[in-house]
């Protein structure tokens, strides 16, 4: 036979098999659940596709029934108006949708990214270090903040070349070399 330590623990451990199995699917209720709807997106809009036969079309309707005048009459219209209302008539101008001229990227420039930072006073003082040797440094964002990622750099420059001087200079007299990246001034 069995002793009674071993029905105690056989007990014990189906009574802890059941709380665990059960009392969460009690205890926890009815769950909610989030379903979004979605529309569905036709992939094509339907067509109607009208059939056109070969009829013969008469030769006044292909003579356009309108005529474009000029907005302002040249010197030669003015002086020949029967000329310049037979070419009106003969020749029509059609003018082209004015299109917006894309705007080119601006280069704003080049800056020597020299470190990210948490610690606020590292950065103020390796900032203080870089302007103390002439250095334009500038940090983003502006103010550091304990905790939270502060990115020095050297710059802004427009010639590449001479940041490229600018880094080596930074190495020899900061002891730091850092990468050269594109200026963003949206950043700031």
């Amino acid at each position: 036979m069995a002793s009674a330590f071993q029905n105690r623990l056989v007990g014990t451990v189906v009574l802890v098999a059941v709380a665990v199995l059960v009392l969460p699917e009690i205890l926890d209720g009815e769950k909610a659940t989030f379903e979004q709807q979605f529309a569905t997106i036709p992939l094509r809009p339907s067509v109607a596709v009208a059939e056109v036969s070969a009829v013969a079309i008469p030769a006044q309707q292909n003579k356009p029934t309108w005529q474009i005048e000029p907005d302002e009459p040249s010197s030669e219209a003015k002086a020949k108006p029967s000329a310049a209302a037979s070419d009106a008539t003969t020749k029509p101008k059609i003018s082209k949708p004015a299109v917006k001229p894309v705007p080119k990227p601006i280069k704003a420039g080049w800056s020597v990214r020299l470190g990210s930072f948490k610690n606020a006073a590292n950065v103020n003082r390796l900032v203080a270090k870089l302007r103390q040797q002439q250095f334009p440094a500038y940090t983003i964002p502006a103010k550091p903040v304990d905790g939270q990622l502060t990115v020095v750099f050297v710059g802004p420059e427009i010639d590449q070349k001479r940041l490229q001087r600018m880094r080596a200079d930074l190495a020899k007299k900061v002891d730091i070399t850092g990468k050269i990246v594109p200026y963003d001034p949206l950043q700031l």
